[in-house]
This record gives C-alpha cells, structure tokens and sequence, in this order.
C-alpha cells in the first residue's frame, strides 16, 4: 500500500466519491465529484455534522478496539497502486492486540482488517436495518468495497452510532467482480469527465437533483431543440401521468373520508403505531408592516413619503427554478 503523506483529494477518487458517481449517494451526485476534481467549486469540508463525526470518531474506534480485543491504527490516504487517480482514506487498520504497532509501517505478517466508523442521526436508523442484519446504507457499503479495493484487505467492519447511543458493527468482504466494475466506472469517469473537463451526463437521483438546483439556479434565455433522450423521458412522463391519474382521483376521495371522521378528533391511531391526524398548524406571527409604517408616518408627519419609501425598499425575490413538463396534447 502506498500511503500519501499530503493529500490534494481534488487530483484523484476517494470512498465517498465512487458512490456519488455510481448515483448511489444519498447527498453527492456525479455532478458535485465532477465540479470538486474539476475546481469549480470548493469543497465543503466543515459543518456541524462534521465537526461531531469527527469529536465522536476516537470514542466509536476505543468501543470497538475494546469489544473486539484488536489494535486500530490510523493510517495516512492511501494510493493505488496501479492508478493515481484513485485513493483511500481509512479510518482505521485493525490488528489483533498480539501483534506488534510497528507491523504498521512494514508489510504486515498477520491478516489486518479494516474500519469505517459512522456516527449518525437517529433518523438515519431505519437504513441501517437490525444489529444482527447485514443492511447498510449504500454509500457506505459502496466506500467500504472501495477501500477493499484499493487496500487489498479481504475484510471491513463499519461500527455505526446511531443517534448518540445505539451502538452496530456491520461486516463486509471482498467481492472481486463488483470492485472490477466500480474500478470500470471510476476509470471511464476520470478519463471521460475530470480529464476532459466534460460535465457528466444526468442521473437519476435525488441528489443529481439538488445539484442541478444548487449549481444551475437561475433562468438562461436559451430554447432549443430537445434531443432524442429527452423526447423519450417526455413521453414517459407522460405515460406515467396517466397511469397514476385515476389513483390520485381515489386518493382524493380517501382524504375526504378520513376528513369526515376526523371532523370531532385531531388524531386516530391504529394498533402497529400508524395515525392520521387533522390538525392546524402552529400558528406563525405575522406583523402587518404596513400598518406599523402608515402609524409611524401619522406620527412624524411623513405619510405622502410613504409611496417613496415603499419603492425604495422593495425588492423582487427570485424563487427557484420550477420543472415544468408540458405534453403535446396540452399544447
């Protein structure tokens, strides 16, 4: 393993960029890994979520050194070795505790396995499945193989915290076939996109989405002529319109019924913990400024500026992008 002492992870792949290539990132599309590599945007490195990963990551490695009767050692990034495009970053090589530590920085003689360490959101625990179950979040299945890949280690463990206390190890090994072809894709990525300087083509995903709406939000002025691609997914847009048109009638007429019986009652509640509730919302405040202004200006002896005031002051909010989708027959 070659390890890299001062990383620029714009010059080449990491973990968490393989899945946002593979559309399998919940957050990362092909789109922001192509803007990073490419500098047209500065990664964003530090948040609160990051801040905390990164305060909780040492306890999670001691919980698991601990349970497991190992030595977890953290190594620099670590490059291919046959591609330089393509790196780790480990959270942790594992030994057994009889091993000796200065087995790091030699070719070990005893069978290291690797470490991911997660800490997420309570919300985040239902794509974790069950302790025992091997379910994980994709982008972290897909980061972990990753490392496998690039590591050669037959072996990673991910220990997840979830919500602050609910404590789970998931096991993966090596799958040979699946890294060949994310080793494929990372490979046609690199040389199609990031050498090029060629935006990726769309993905359909929701993260690809939220690029779009960060990168690309405003307005162009430019009509053209839709490509083959695009009449294709017009169509079946449209075609799933339609299927889903008479569905929505009943899902109306469902409403209206459960309206009926909730006419006397806020929420009903049924025996495997579902409900459905009819209820306002919090009421916001809302302050009635022109009429705070109109009793300022009484009071000043300014009510003919107010016209002038107002126009000096009001400015034209610029909402988001909208897609709209317009079938011939509508036309």
């Amino acid at each position: 393993m070659r390890s890299i002492e001062n990383l620029d992870r714009t010059s080449s792949l990491g973990g968490t960029d393989i899945a946002g290539i593979l559309g399998l990132h919940q957050y990362k599309s092909a789109l922001d890994v192509w803007m990073e590599k490419s500098q047209k945007v500065v990664p964003v490195v530090d948040n609160h979520f990051v801040e905390w990963g990164l305060r909780l990551e040492d306890s999670i490695r001691l919980k698991y050194e601990s349970d497991n009767a190992c030595d977890v050692h953290v190594p620099p990034p670590i490059r291919h070795k046959d591609f330089s495009f393509i790196h780790a970053s480990p959270d942790g090589i594992c030994y057994d505790e009889h091993v000796s530590s200065a087995l790091c920085d030699i070719e070990p003689v005893a069978d290291p396995w690797g470490l991911e360490i997660k800490n997420v959101g309570i919300h985040s625990a239902p794509r974790w499945g069950e302790g025992g179950t091997p379910v994980l979040p994709k982008e972290h299945e897909i980061q972990c193989r990753w490392y496998m890949m690039v590591t050669e280690i037959e072996r990673w463990d991910i220990a997840c915290l979830i919500g602050g206390n609910d404590y789970r190890v998931k096991t993966l090994y090596r799958d040979r076939e699946l890294e060949d072809r994310i080793l494929d894709t990372a490979r046609a990525f690199w040389a199609d996109h990031v050498v090029t300087g060629i935006e990726p083509p769309p993905q359909a995903c929701e993260a690809y989405s939220k690029s779009i709406k960060l990168f690309y939000p405003d307005d162009t002025g430019v009509v053209e002529e839709a490509g083959d691609d695009v009449v294709e997914l017009i169509a079946r847009a449209a075609e799933l319109r339609a299927k889903m048109a008479p569905h929505q009638a009943e899902y109306k007429d469902i409403q209206a019924l459960l309206r009926g019986h909730l006419s006397e009652v806020d929420k009903l509640t049924t025996d495997d913990s579902g409900y459905v509730s009819y209820k306002r919302p919090k009421a916001k405040p809302v302050t009635d400024w022109a009429s705070v202004a109109l009793e300022l200006a009484e009071e000043k002896g300014a009510v003919d500026r107010l016209d002038y005031l107002a126009k000096k002051y009001t400015t034209h909010k610029q909402g988001a992008r909208r897609l709209n989708i317009y079938f011939p027959k509508e036309r």
